[in-house]
């Protein structure tokens, strides 16, 4: 607290204005094994965190944000080790450190418990990752708020490419390595089970109870002419249907484009292929997540690599959206501080904090971040075909908008044959 002495006129009373300055503690609660979430590791997030809570300081150094300061703790034991452990961990922050608002864990069923115990205790919590849609009900979690792309997104997405094609169902392709048990296991169960809540026929076919690839898609193929594939790698199913003719026309396969170590543009599965292999790629429709490309993203992803490379020797492959939606996270966090603080309002009543992030519009690292009256970014996703059928290059035809519900497709789809598969 610091005091400023106003001199008056001879006569009049002589005032003394005290500005408070509130600190606000961040408690970070950061997954620590790569293996089991590499993306959504410390090796990632912890250092996105570090850099937004330095640029937390430089804005109040410059007086872009006044009369608060902020500090954070961490601990990186959470995600993995039962979950009550990680609310053990929550439970210490706020009865030990005093903290005032959580960010993370990243991990979905360890953010529950913690975001749990956060509304009993009326305190914010932010996530750049956790995107289950365990997490959606805000009933229960009236103070989370989610600054990533959530699973939910990717779930209206895909319904709406789907009804786009004019199609109720799809058959899966699962069962084969995929990097790890998240895309492996967690996100298609929730995706493929959003898809049956929004009326789409799911029916799951398992590669690895099959004696060959070639035995699984034919299956698959008997069971529906749209083939999603949940397996990897994309490139070698995609040549083995070629070589059964299931790609000539019969059929449309789609395939999900999760965040990879490396852009997927330059993936080893879709770069310098044969004329074989491009033309097993025709049949295939990718989609992704939106990702950034402005100045101020890469930037901050060259930033992160710099931080990486100071911290643990080695920097990541690749861009991490989760790492800058977690840096957004904290800078928003700020912005709302900032102005309750200018308001005279109560910095540590979390719902009213939470209240000030919900539906509204911030700009970040990550672009414009739309937080929904639910308090989870409305994200964009991308549709991906073959434009370029003598390279072999896939490039974005449409977009789809969380925020209206709508898709929108600029070019045409290359069917091969010309025309769409019939008989859905």
């Amino acid at each position: 607290m610091y005091a400023s002495i106003v001199f008056a006129p001879l006569g009049l009373l002589l005032c003394t204005v005290v500005h408070a300055t509130v600190n606000v503690n961040v408690g970070m609660l950061h997954l620590s094994s790569f293996e089991t979430g590499p993306l959504v590791s410390k090796y990632y997030l912890l250092p996105a965190a570090q850099i937004a809570f330095e640029t937390v300081a430089k804005r109040l150094e410059r007086g872009v944000y006044k009369n608060f300061s902020m500090t954070h703790v961490s601990t990186n034991e959470c995600c993995t080790r039962p979950v009550r452990s990680t609310g053990a961990l929550a439970s210490s922050m706020y009865h030990d450190d005093g903290v005032d608002a959580f960010l993370g864990p990243a991990v979905s069923p360890d953010m529950a418990a913690v975001a749990d115990m956060a509304a009993y205790w009326n305190l914010p919590v932010l996530a750049g990752a956790a995107t289950s849609t365990l997490l959606d009900d805000k009933t229960r979690f009236p103070t989370l708020t989610r600054t990533g792309p959530c699973v939910e997104l990717m779930v209206q997405f895909m319904t709406a490419v789907l009804r786009h094609l004019g199609l109720t169902s799809c058959a899966v392709l699962r069962g084969l390595p995929i990097d790890f048990g998240y895309y492996r296991y967690i996100l298609p169960d929730a995706v493929f089970a959003g898809l049956e809540r929004n009326g789409i026929i799911v029916v799951e076919v398992y590669a690895d109870q099959f004696d060959t690839l070639d035995k699984a898609l034919e299956k698959v193929a008997s069971v529906s002419k749209v083939i999603f594939i949940s397996a990897s790698p994309v490139r070698d199913i995609m040549v083995r249907a070629h070589h059964l003719g299931l790609t000539r026309g019969s059929h449309v396969f789609l395939n999900w484009i999760p965040f990879e170590y490396s852009p997927w543009q330059t993936s080893s599965q879709f770069e310098n292929n044969d004329a074989e292999t491009v033309e097993a790629l025709k049949a295939l429709l990718m989609m992704r997540y939106h990702v950034p490309d402005i100045p101020v993203y890469h930037a901050f992803q060259s930033e992160l690599k710099d931080r990486q490379l100071s911290l643990y020797g080695r920097e990541g492959s690749g861009e991490n959206l989760h790492a800058a939606a977690t840096y957004d996270a904290v800078l928003i966090y700020a912005d709302v501080i900032n102005e309750i603080v200018a308001e005279g309002g109560d910095v540590r009543d979390g719902r009213a904090v939470t209240k000030k992030m919900w539906d509204r519009t911030f700009q970040g690292v990550t672009g414009q971040i739309r937080i929904s009256a639910n308090g989870d970014r409305l994200g964009v996703c991308e549709l991906l075909d073959m434009t370029d059928t003598n390279k072999g290059t896939f490039d974005v035809i449409g977009t789809f908008d969380e925020a209206t519900g709508a898709i929108k497709v600029h070019e045409p789809i290359k069917w091969p044959g010309g025309k769409a598969p019939t008989g859905f």
